[in-house]
């Protein structure tokens, strides 16, 4: 859903180009080369104008002010200043481009300074309307319960990621005549490696029950708890393959066995 990106003077990187493959991407890199900045921009892009989806009439500085709001919950810079996000010692402004399918794109820029993103140019951003899905590195089955409501309340530090993926782990599930048959095929292999299934209670409640018992989903291994993550975001169609936007998931493999890793490619 999102063909390419550039990045210039954002965060750690001076220039980056990544032209995407409409299926699957594996970033690899070495610990603080800017994996997770890249995925966290891509989903930013992605998910940017969400907030104003029910908006009859959007104006370009709406768009900016939602693209900031974004970027800046999402990567979560010093005292929330978006300008913190510009390369530090670089003298131009940073940019990031995107194009997306249907003729979509965003070009956006900023400087050490400023405290909304600029658009360039004439983009039709605002009908990009491909939800993506954000899987961070630590599970989020264990602690569910009641984080919305805290997140709503109170400033956790937690990125925004957490948030947007818990609060779609809580949709109802979907009519099994609306899951695609591709959907209703991943859900029961996920279903036969874990030997059961997670069960969503409302609330952030989570448990585990197999062969007619049920356990607490704390007491289930981490890396059962992150692919029944997959299990329910298919199910409750937040991910519908070939529909929705694109899943970025950040280190997949950690904390799960190697067996495991060739059933979740």
């Amino acid at each position: 859903m999102i063909q390419n990106i550039s990045l210039k003077n954002f965060t750690i990187f001076n220039t980056l180009d990544v032209q995407f493959s409409p299926k699957i991407n594996i970033i690899i890199g070495e610990n603080g080369t800017g994996k997770t900045h890249l995925l966290k921009a891509v989903y930013s892009l992605c998910a940017g104008n969400g907030s104003l989806k029910d908006t009859p009439e959007v104006s370009r500085e709406d768009l900016e002010r939602a693209v900031t709001d974004k970027l800046e919950k999402t990567l979560m810079p010093l005292d929330a200043k978006l300008g913190k996000l510009h390369k530090y010692g670089a003298k131009e402004n940073a940019e990031i481009k995107a194009d997306f399918i249907f003729n979509k794109s965003l070009y956006l820029t900023f400087r050490n300074n400023s405290k909304t993103v600029s658009f360039r140019e004439n983009q039709d951003y605002q009908g990009y309307a491909h939800r993506p899905v954000f899987i961070p590195t630590k599970e989020v089955l264990s602690f569910m319960e009641g984080f919305v409501s805290l997140y709503n309340e109170f400033k956790l530090s937690f990125d925004v990621t957490y948030y947007d993926l818990i609060s779609q782990l809580q949709l109802p599930v979907a009519q099994e005549s609306k899951l695609s048959e591709k959907s209703r095929w991943a859900i029961d292999q996920i279903e036969n490696i874990l030997g059961g299934k997670f069960i969503f209670h409302g609330g952030g409640r989570v448990t585990f029950k197999s062969a007619g018992n049920e356990y607490s989903a704390n007491a289930v291994a981490e890396g059962f708890r992150k692919i029944g993550v997959l299990s329910r975001l298919l199910e409750t169609r937040a991910l519908q393959p070939g529909i929705s936007g694109p899943l970025l998931w950040d280190e997949p493999e950690a904390n799960m066995h190697p067996r495991m890793v060739k059933y979740l490619v």
